[in-house]
């Protein structure tokens, strides 16, 4: 780091302190926001996951219901057309 014959740093020295201490700062934020998009990947699929599944027992039987009353209309609806 320093000269160790000096006290005092030059300023091409303090510079080149300066700047790696800055690109070891950058790397560090780089790798940690390269982390947190990772999380976040795996958090919101995992949710993504959790709430299909739970749309999909929440809202299938309730269409398969209205589904099959639908048909059941349409064939009174028929019966009755052809009674006529």
């Amino acid at each position: 780091m320093l000269a160790s014959n000096s006290v005092h740093a030059t300023g091409a020295e303090l510079r080149r302190i300066l700047r790696s201490a800055y690109d070891t700062v950058r790397a560090n934020v780089r790798r940690v926001g390269d982390a947190a998009n990772r999380t976040f990947d795996r958090v919101s699929g995992a949710a993504e996951r959790y709430v299909g599944e739970k749309l999909k027992r929440r809202v299938k039987p309730p269409i398969v219901i209205a589904l099959t009353l639908a048909g059941v209309a349409l064939a009174v609806a028929i019966v009755a057309m052809v009674r006529k």
